[in-house]
C-alpha cells in the first residue's frame, strides 16, 4: 500500500518517464525510515516484489547536472486480479497484464 500511495503522489505531479511509463522514488532510507525495517529487509521485499514481477527498478546512476547519484526509478505492474483471484492460491507467481509491459521493463532494468 505504501508503494501505490507514492504511485498516486507521481500520478498527481506528472512523474512520467522518456517511455510514458509512470515511475515512482522511494529510497531505501526512506523506506526504513517509514516502516522501521533493516536495509536487509526492505532490499529483500523489494527483491521479491521484483521476482514477481510486481516491482522493476531502473538504476539512474550519476546525474553530471546536479552532481549526485540519482535515485533509483521505480515501477510498479498493473495487474489484472478479480475478487475470486484473491481467495485462490497458484503455483505460479502473478503476472503484469501487458507483455510489453514487462519488455520495457526488462529493457530499462539493463545496466548499460
Amino acid at each position: 500500500m505504501v508503494l501505490q500511495d507514492r504511485l498516486n503522489y507521481s500520478l498527481e505531479n506528472n512523474w512520467v518517464d522518456e517511455h510514458d511509463q509512470v515511475f515512482f522514488i522511494f529510497t531505501n532510507q526512506e523506506l526504513k525510515d517509514l516502516l522501521h525495517w533493516s536495509n536487509s529487509k526492505v532490499q529483500r521485499v523489494k527483491k521479491e516484489l521484483a521476482d514477481y514481477n510486481l516491482l522493476f527498478q531502473k538504476t539512474m546512476h550519476f546525474n553530471p547536472k546536479t552532481g549526485k547519484n540519482e535515485p533509483n526509478r521505480l515501477y510498479l505492474a498493473e495487474l489484472d486480479v478479480s475478487a475470486i483471484d484473491v481467495y485462490q492460491k497458484h503455483a505460479k507467481p502473478p503476472r503484469a497484464t501487458r507483455k510489453s509491459q514487462n519488455q520495457f521493463f526488462a529493457r530499462i532494468c539493463r545496466i548499460p
